[in-house]
């Protein structure tokens, strides 16, 4: 199985959205704490 560049390339992006995602994921919970704890 030999690994074509543009499929490194896809797998570079996947990996960057999903640590993009994740970074939004945890400021969403961050900002929302303090709404939750406010209003359970």
């Amino acid at each position: 199985m030999t690994k074509h560049p543009t499929g490194i390339y896809v797998g570079c992006l996947v990996k960057v959205i999903r640590r993009r995602l994740r970074m939004e994921l945890k400021g969403r919970v961050i900002n929302y704490s303090p709404f939750v704890l406010q209003h359970p």
